[in-house]
């Protein structure tokens, strides 16, 4: 099968493209042209260059394929660049429409999100609607996407099949362009916030996200939508979990909703400034506060249970902790082979295997229930952060990021945190 996946260069994007060719499609990863590939050009994937805004490099792109994986868009929880989210998002999305019905595309598949979905009161359930309006959501990321969402459901038919995906908060590996969460994953193992907000929000690790995207392509019925979410986190659990791993406190100092939500507008001139993504506006100040209970029983009734789910609760989120070192590059490997040698010696009755490339291992450690698999990994974190090498990976410099994953992974009935220790040399992001 001859896919498309438009945005193949952001987090939800490349780990779909990893997917898709594990499983035997031939896949076009379309991006724009000045972003950086280096993370898709270990693939067997055809690059092409491309612009949502652009109908002439879709149809190109898209010519013959049979489906397209539409992702492209500007996820942003400012208020400064609403010409360009509504340029990219809306008309982006509905000149992927018409370049798939040029080019006779068989299904169209486009990742939405679950802001797009007008919110009920605290205690209700969100489920799946067919009912967008921009006016009925907030924000200027949400009304695209819900008016993107209403025009596809409008124009569905036999000829083009088209089932939309709602994912709730996205966190997990291979995010190699910094999104808001990770920034704030940065900040906080370089000792740079200072406080939290109250509130929480629903949060689901990307694979899954990926395996719901999948699923809807090869099972997801005719002008449906899909909620793909995971669980709720509270911000103050986040970062209490981020102290745990990184071995940085978590901020005990809890800012006044009322007071970050007038203070957003200046914090988010202060993050532009920083050329940093904003960790809190007036928006995600908002959004902490509503009601995320959102039900993907829909998705897994009619789409299936994912196969090896990684599940997002607060036991077992997948972090990734990035460090930069200011080291030469074969200082980096040897740093990187005391890593592998001392987790190979820790868990010598382990399950250690590679995959990949060799500068990638995973340890599965099994434990009897989440709780007992979360307390080795805890237990090992301790130790590790003892050895002499560790005490390195703290410092604030350019060459080597080591992305460490710990998730629960549920196969066959099995509980167990899987560890994934990831080496890239890399410039400074």
């Amino acid at each position: 099968m001859r896919c498309v996946v438009t945005g193949a260069s952001g987090h939800v994007g490349n780990v779909l493209v990893r997917e898709l060719v594990k499983k035997g499609y031939e896949v076009t990863a379309l991006i724009h042209e000045n972003e950086n590939i280096d993370y898709l050009k270990e693939l067997n994937v055809v690059i092409k260059h491309g612009d949502v805004r652009d109908l002439k490099s879709l149809e190109d792109a898209f010519r013959g394929n049979q489906i397209v994986f539409h992702l492209a868009g500007i996820v942003d929880i400012g208020s400064m660049k609403k010409n360009l989210i509504y340029d990219v998002n809306v008309n982006g999305t509905k000149n992927v429409y018409e370049a798939c019905k040029k080019e006779k595309i068989k299904r169209l598949v486009y990742t939405s999100s679950v802001h797009a979905i007008p919110e009920k009161r605290k205690g209700e359930t969100i489920t799946e609607t067919k009912s967008f309006s921009s006016k009925l959501v907030k924000g200027t990321y949400a009304k695209t996407k819900a008016e993107a969402t209403k025009f596809l459901l409008e124009n569905y038919n036999d000829d083009m099949e088209i089932v939309i995906v709602h994912p709730s908060g996205i966190i997990g590996p291979y995010e190699y362009i910094t999104t808001n969460l990770g920034q704030l994953i940065i900040d906080a193992a370089h000792k740079k916030i200072g406080a939290y907000l109250e509130g929480g929000y629903d949060f689901v690790d990307v694979r899954d996200v990926v395996e719901g995207i999948v699923l809807a392509a090869e099972k997801g019925k005719n002008g449906e939508c899909y909620i793909l979410s995971g669980h709720y986190i509270s911000v103050k659990d986040l970062l209490q979990k981020l102290e745990e791993i990184t071995n940085v406190k978590a901020p005990k100092f809890k800012i006044a909703r009322w007071f970050a939500y007038i203070t957003g507008f200046f914090a988010e001139l202060h993050y532009k400034r920083l050329k940093q993504k904003p960790l809190f506006t007036s928006y995600s100040v908002y959004t902490l506060g509503t009601n995320s209970n959102f039900s993907s029983e829909k998705a897994k009734k009619e789409l299936g249970e994912p196969k090896g789910i990684y599940s997002i609760a607060i036991l077992d989120i997948d972090f990734f902790i990035r460090y930069r070192m200011k080291f030469s590059n074969w200082q980096c490997r040897s740093i990187y082979e005391s890593i592998k040698n001392y987790i190979c010696s820790e868990f010598t009755k382990e399950r250690v295997f590679y995959r990949g490339n060799s500068d990638e291992f995973v340890v599965f450690l099994a434990g009897k229930n989440d709780l007992e698999a979360d307390t080795r990994i805890s237990s090992f974190l301790k130790r590790f952060r003892k050895q002499r090498f560790a005490s390195s990976l703290g410092r604030d410099y350019r060459t080597l990021r080591i992305t460490f994953s710990a998730g629960i992974a549920r196969s066959d009935g099995n509980c167990g945190i899987e560890m994934v220790f990831r080496k890239a040399v890399t410039a400074l992001f």
